[in-house]
């Protein structure tokens, strides 16, 4: 398969995680702001990510806000595994060049997270 064709099927992968992706957080971020408006305030967001399930099944509006937050989040890694395994079947190179991009973006989480 040539270049262009492997990009292609990439981009139409990698394009269709981010539109879920984000559409998802969307919808998930604004029942956090209708419940909000609806209840009159709401709290802050959660701020333990394990309290983010019972929260949304409360209803809370910090809980489905955080969980839109969170989506949101986690869609551009999500977009570069699809990346990646697009390419693992046609151009392995560029596979790695996206696994060593999702290396690097791990690793400053981390590294964020302990200071």
């Amino acid at each position: 398969m040539s270049l262009r064709a492997s990009t292609r099927a990439s981009t139409s992968a990698t394009v269709t995680v981010l539109r879920v992706g984000s559409l998802l957080a969307g919808v998930v971020l604004t029942v956090g702001v209708l419940l909000s408006a609806i209840r009159g305030g709401g709290g802050g967001a959660a701020s333990d990510p394990g309290a983010i399930p019972s929260g949304l099944l409360a209803l809370q509006p910090g809980a489905w806000v955080s969980a839109g937050a969170l989506v949101l989040l986690l869609t551009p890694p999500l977009g570069l595994v699809a990346t990646a395994l697009e390419f693992l079947r046609s151009e392995p190179r560029y596979s790695g060049v996206c696994l060593l991009v999702l290396g690097v973006l791990a690793a400053s989480v981390a590294v964020a997270i302990r200071m």
